[in-house]
Order: structure tokens, then sequence, then C-alpha cells
């Protein structure tokens, strides 16, 4: 319905737009700029009025810009945190090939993003796809961290208890990384079956309204705090990791100050 309101106007503005002019006024309008010996006389322009016009233009596109982009290097930085924290254990020396290889693809999928976000007036089926397609994928390499990293501590062995336990809580960030991008996946998906099912319902428009604008609030305020749980997943599972490492360095440097005495 809104699409065919939209189509409307815009068919008016064209015809308006295409009227002829009345060529009496196109004349007394050049006329504001011929002086009294006829010569041509620019008006002037404030070149700081103009900046500024020209700045209230571009700051709500560069604001634009910089949420969509921020929000795939977000999720591009969970994905490099699994891969590494899997790297460390498995391939040590495929770390630096994985940052040659995937910095460079983030990069322009997050930029590339935030380009098309911004130029398109509506969200179009390729911003569509591109929003979507990293929550799947954020999923994929969750479930593949997790089971890799499994599989590596039941086979080795010469592990600490400590570093097991450590491990341990690794990987249960991780598999509940994937089933929080699972729900959230899942949310976004059911957005269009959900907005047919009512249309079906009832033809009240403005029940279909209210109906898609809870909905997205809905998603806004509940499932954008996503990140703030995935954050917080991560500073649980490396904590312990933190905490060894200065226990270690205290004991070296006490030995160390033994041995000197």
């Amino acid at each position: 319905m809104f699409f065919n309101l939209a189509i409307n106007d815009v068919a008016v503005v064209a015809k308006k737009s295409a009227q002829p002019r009345n060529p009496r006024s196109i004349t007394l309008g050049c006329e504001r700029y011929l002086g009294l010996d006829g010569s041509l006389r620019l008006p002037r322009v404030n070149l700081l009025e103009l900046v500024l016009k020209m700045g209230k233009l571009a700051a709500p596109k560069a604001i634009f810009f910089l949420v969509s982009t921020s929000e795939s290097v977000e999720e591009f930085l969970i994905i490099i945190f699994n891969i590494h924290r899997v790297l460390i254990f498995l391939r040590q020396q495929w770390i630096k090939k994985f940052y040659i290889g995937f910095t460079p693809f983030a990069l322009a999928y997050t930029i590339c993003y935030g380009v098309l976000m911004t130029k398109s007036s509506e969200k179009e089926l390729p911003e569509s796809i591109m929003e979507i397609l990293l929550v799947p994928l954020i999923v994929a390499v969750s479930m593949i961290c997790y089971a890799l990293i499994s599989r590596h501590f039941r086979r080795v062995i010469g592990y600490t208890e400590k570093v097991k336990q450590m491990q341990a809580r690794l990987s249960t960030s991780i598999y509940l990384q994937g089933v929080i991008h699972s729900v959230l996946g899942v949310v976004i998906a059911l957005v269009i079956p959900l907005n047919l099912l009512v249309a079906e319902l009832t033809d009240d428009e403005g029940v279909i309204f209210r109906f898609a604008l809870f909905y997205g609030l809905f998603i806004l305020v509940i499932f954008r705090w996503y990140s703030a749980m995935t954050g917080a997943l991560m500073l649980w599972s490396v904590r312990g990791f933190f905490q060894q490492q200065k226990v270690a360095c205290v004991e070296g440097k006490q030995t160390f100050n033994r041995l000197a005495t």
C-alpha cells in the first residue's frame, strides 16, 4: 500500500514538472540577474553558509554509514575472536595467513554494506542479504569452532585440570554464542512471514502497521542486547587466562627475587 502511495506521489510530481512553463516567468526570473546597463550580475554566495548547508546534508549520511559499518565490524570481530583462539591450539602457524586473507574480505564487505545502506533510500535485496548473511555465518563459525576445540581436548593428553577447566569454559562460551545468534536469526527471519500472516488475518491497515512497528521495536530493544551478552561471554571465557597469567608472573618474580638474595 505504502509503495503504491509513493508511486502516486512520484507520478503527481512528474506530471507537474512535465507541464510547460510560462516563457514570461522565465524571462522575469532572468531579469533579476541583469544590471541597468544590461550586464550579468551573479548573486553573492556565502561560502560559510554553503559549507554549513552541505554539512547538514552529509552529516546524517555519515552517521548512518558509521552505524551500519560498526554493526558489521562487531560481527566480524566475533568471528575473528573465535577462529583465532581455535588456531592457537590447532594451527598456530596459520594465524598470520588467516589475518592476511580474512582482513581484506572483512573490510571490503563492511565498506560495501555501509555504502549500499547509505546510498539507497529504501532497503533493497542486496542490502537485506548482506545484513542477514552474517548471522548464519557467525552461527556456523561458532559451531565449527566448538566442535574443533572439544575434539582437540578429548584427543590430546597432557593438559592440566586447570587448563581443561578454562578450555571447557571457552567451549561453552562459543556454543552459547552460536545459540544466541541462532535465536536472533530466527527472530529476524520471522519478520516477513508474521507480517504476511497479520495481513491475511485482518484488512485493517492500522493493525498491520502497529504490529510491524511493535515487532520492530521488540527486536531493537530486546535482541539488540545480543552484542552485550556476547561481550559478557567473551569476558567470562577469557577471565581465567588473565588471572592465571598474573599469578604466574607474580610467582616468577618472587622466585627470581629469592634467587637474587
